[in-house]
């Protein structure tokens, strides 16, 4: 998963073209959860464990800060990310401005990780559960009774 996520971001760090499938969003949100969490673990034991007498205050604005650098870090990625998980429905880019709305940037984000995208080509491209990642039954249906399950042949099954 962690090497999905990482070749994701290296190889479309700033891609805005294409498709993205709900694995791909999904674990991408999950790897971010998780690394925040872990930078706030260890803002968290590093604090207690130095010592030092500090307050809780400064404690929160080092795991604040800590946590500021990564989301500028991953700002650009995700916004990708978001915009071709947008265009795997078959939906504009510019839908990502929902985020901005206090609010809705919730719904907007339970809607892309749910929601199937278009079966097969659409405006911006192949169906991205033609990958790798894609054969292994994520976004797949599970095949019915008789076919065949081979690496590659998903294409087949999602056509019955």
């Amino acid at each position: 998963m962690f090497n999905y996520v990482y070749n994701n971001i290296v190889n479309n760090y700033a891609s805005f073209e294409g498709r993205s499938s709900r694995a791909a969003f999904n674990y991408q949100i999950l790897v971010n959860i998780l690394i925040v969490l872990f930078f706030g673990f260890i803002a968290g034991f590093s604090m207690a464990t130095t010592g030092i007498e500090v307050t809780d205050k400064v404690a929160e604005n080092i795991s604040n800060y800590i946590v500021s650098i990564y989301g500028l870090i991953v700002l650009l990625p995700m916004l990708g990310l978001s915009i071709r998980r947008l265009h795997d429905m078959n939906l504009s880019g510019w839908f990502v401005i929902l985020t901005l709305l206090p609010g809705v940037n919730f719904v907007y984000l339970i809607f892309l990780m749910v929601n199937r995208g278009t079966v097969g080509t659409n405006n911006y491209g192949e169906d991205p559960t033609d990958t790798p990642l894609g054969t292994i039954g994520i976004n797949n249906p599970a095949p019915t009774a008789g076919t065949n399950v081979t690496p590659g042949s998903t294409k087949d099954i999602l056509s019955k």
